[in-house]
């Protein structure tokens, strides 16, 4: 006979960020020792079933970049907890909220996201493809545009032009953005 084996895929790690109680000093593993701000997002190894949650209701400055590849089954999931508004991430500098490169297989849902002197989400592909990452149930807002003399300047994303969300191939890079999706985002 033949005998099946099921495959089970790996739960991941959740890490939750609380801007109203967390403290940067928990191990933010969990909603009771959550961290307060982004600052340890950064040196995270995101892997397959990978989840970061923002308690909802919140305000996170955010300037972040994440290397992180999922699978197509089990992504890297980014979004929210709690009841209330969604997170607001903002960065009041001249970046990007979130850059996310050489990352694959991730979901960013459920936030609002503003950046006064700088720009949205940026998907790059640097030194590897970058695939099937999706952007859902966002709102972007409040992206100062002012007129600008090169539409693609390679070094600044979505800064330079203040865009809500960017899919490029950073300086000229061979690897590509494949298998982007925005969903029901309000612009």
């Amino acid at each position: 006979t033949l005998s099946v084996i099921p495959f089970v895929f790996a739960a991941g790690t959740t890490y939750y960020i609380d801007s109203i109680t967390g403290d940067d000093e928990n191990n933010g593993l969990s909603e009771a020792t959550a961290w307060k701000t982004v600052d340890n997002i950064e040196t995270l190894t995101l892997g397959a079933g990978d989840k970061i949650l923002f308690r909802s209701g919140g305000k996170y400055d955010c300037a972040i970049t994440l290397n992180c590849s999922g699978t197509e089954n089990n992504p890297i999931v980014i979004s929210s907890y709690g009841e209330g508004e969604k997170p607001h991430l903002n960065t009041d500098v001249r970046d990007a909220v979130m850059k996310l490169f050489d990352c694959s297989y991730v979901t960013v849902s459920g936030f609002e996201i503003t950046a006064h002197n700088g720009g949205g989400i940026w998907v790059d592909g640097v030194t590897k493809e970058s695939k099937g990452v999706r952007i859902e149930n966002c709102e972007f807002h409040d992206m100062q545009n002012y007129t600008v003399t090169c539409r693609d300047n390679y070094t600044e994303g979505p800064i330079s032009g203040r865009a809500a969300i960017v899919i490029k191939r950073y300086g000229g890079s061979p690897y590509p953005v494949n298998d982007f999706q925005a969903v029901n985002c309000k612009i």
